[in-house]
């Protein structure tokens, strides 16, 4: 009976030292602490921007949980090995251009944008208010009519509107690159 118990043990124990190597083969800085598997942190290098976490080819530290389960199959990263920070190095003051290039641009089309009012017309029912509501569709039209910027939707912060009446856009590019434009919503 106590032979049943001891091959028992030592299957678990076996599984959990198993378990533990192959986590610190395919990701890394995984410990064996009192059997228990525990977490550190992990050096990853950004494929794309990622919202609230960095710019592509920025090397960042994650949690492996945090690799393995969404930057990983989104293709967002990869591990920051000897190869690839060599790699990003080389590449680092291309990219640096690359980003200062976008800020001026983004800078210019602020610039362009700065006390900008558009005047968009909608038909209106007897009781004042719209048909249809002005979405962002409506605004990015409106805008490129009066200045000739294209912007994209995920650009524009604002609800749709539902009435006659000035309103405010926020058009927001990036850290610090925020413009308010006001819209003005007439009757055809």
């Amino acid at each position: 009976m106590w032979f049943i118990l001891v091959i028992g043990f030592l299957l678990c124990l076996f599984g959990i030292l198993i378990d533990s190597f192959f986590s610190l083969l395919f990701f890394g800085n995984s410990v064996l602490i009192d059997g228990i598997l525990t977490e550190l942190i992990m050096e990853v290098v950004l494929n794309k921007d990622v919202k609230k976490l960095g710019y592509r080819g920025d090397v960042i530290k994650v949690k492996p949980g945090y690799y393995r389960n969404f930057l990983n199959p989104r293709g967002l990263a990869d591990v920051a090995n000897k190869s690839r920070l060599k790699l990003i190095e080389s590449r680092k003051e291309k990219m640096v251009m690359e980003r200062d290039k976008l800020l001026e641009n983004a800078n210019e089309v602020l610039a362009k944008l700065k006390g900008l009012t558009v005047t968009i017309k909608a038909k209106v029912s007897d009781k004042g208010t719209l048909y249809a509501g002005i979405s962002e569709e409506d605004v990015i039209k409106a805008v490129e009519a009066s200045t000739k910027i294209r912007l994209e939707k995920e650009y524009l912060k604002m609800d749709h509107f539902k009435d006659l009446g000035e309103h405010t856009v926020l058009i927001h590019l990036g850290p610090d690159l925020e413009e308010k434009i006001k819209v003005l919503v007439e009757s055809e």
